[in-house]
């Protein structure tokens, strides 16, 4: 099983450092509100990240991420509803 990089597999890589970048950014920020949107996005950033794993089937590289986002699914639902009660 040879590990396949390809454009698909760049996009998705791209995408979640760009997403991972972006939380970095809000998570600086001293406003509440973008606290949260920082950790959304890194929430999203590791099941990104978990993503490209298995397309380009580097998971086998890196076992302790196999099924890490089911538990950070359940984490996007109150980080949400969090931030849009503050943004009221």
């Amino acid at each position: 099983m040879t590990p396949q990089l390809d454009w698909i597999s760049a996009f998705i890589f791209l995408g979640a450092l760009q997403a991972f970048i972006l939380s970095l950014v809000f998570l600086a920020n001293r406003k509440k509100t973008s606290r949260y949107i920082g950790c959304i996005l890194m929430t999203l950033a590791i099941l990104e990240l978990e993503s490209f794993l298995n397309y380009s089937e580097y998971i086998v590289w890196v076992p302790w991420l196999v099924n890490v986002s089911p538990p950070l699914i359940f984490l996007l639902g109150p980080l949400s509803f969090i931030q849009a009660r503050l943004d009221l």
